[in-house]
């Protein structure tokens, strides 16, 4: 009798785990592309966009996506982000 209250008491536990986890809102940090897109003038922001939609021009960041949960702020240069002084521009 004794091991059946232990095996029933580590059954209720594990249920009892199992239960609490299918409740708890785990989100993963999901990395996100944002490309330079130029807004007015040499003004620009980042954006989630498809790249084959724009083109290439002239302004102080690259055409190049930078990876980040979130946007950098507009008309910034993150860390580590290398520049090629073109912004991308819709077509």
């Amino acid at each position: 009798m004794k091991n059946f209250k232990k095996i029933a008491l580590g059954l209720m536990v594990g249920a009892m785990a199992i239960g609490f986890s299918a409740f708890s809102n785990v989100t993963p940090n999901q990395l996100n592309t944002y490309y330079p897109v130029q807004t007015t003038g040499s003004n620009f922001s980042w954006q989630q966009v498809n790249p084959n939609d724009y083109g290439c021009v002239s302004g102080t960041a690259a055409c190049s996506g930078y990876q980040s949960t979130t946007p950098p702020a507009d008309n910034t240069i993150p860390s580590g982000y290398i520049t090629t002084n073109q912004v991308l521009k819709p077509l």
